[in-house]
């Protein structure tokens, strides 16, 4: 899976336990921050990532990424922990949320990401 797409969803992860509104993701695999936009309707979550020019939305079990047309399934597995499907790259990940901090295992890569709410 792209970097770029992988932060996209430490974002989400980290929104969905987020106690205010970021707008920015540090990703310390590439030393730097990256742009998102959030926004809650009702069950509805819309995140803009201005690096890839997308949205991905829907209900935050079962959201659309516009960029490459596919799925990314959420499910809070328990307290601080989501595990993520993304059906375009048929790829599990778990993401570990403890604060700001987002911490995402990436199960067809073999290794964790780490990443920080700003």
């Amino acid at each position: 899976m792209e970097d770029s797409r992988r932060k996209a969803i430490a974002f989400i992860c980290g929104m969905h336990y987020a106690d205010r509104n970021y707008s920015s993701l540090f990703d310390y695999t590439r030393g730097s921050y990256f742009f998102l936009d959030h926004a809650v309707n009702g069950q509805n979550i819309n995140v803009f990532d201005y690096e890839r020019k997308c949205y991905i939305s829907g209900p935050f079990s079962s959201m659309f990424d516009y960029g490459v047309s596919g799925y990314v399934d959420f499910h809070v597995s328990r307290a601080g922990v989501i595990d993520v499907y993304d059906y375009k790259t048929s790829t599990s990940f778990q993401a570990t949320v403890k604060g700001n901090d987002v911490s995402l295992y990436d199960y067809k890569a073999g290794k964790y990401f780490e990443y920080q709410l700003s």
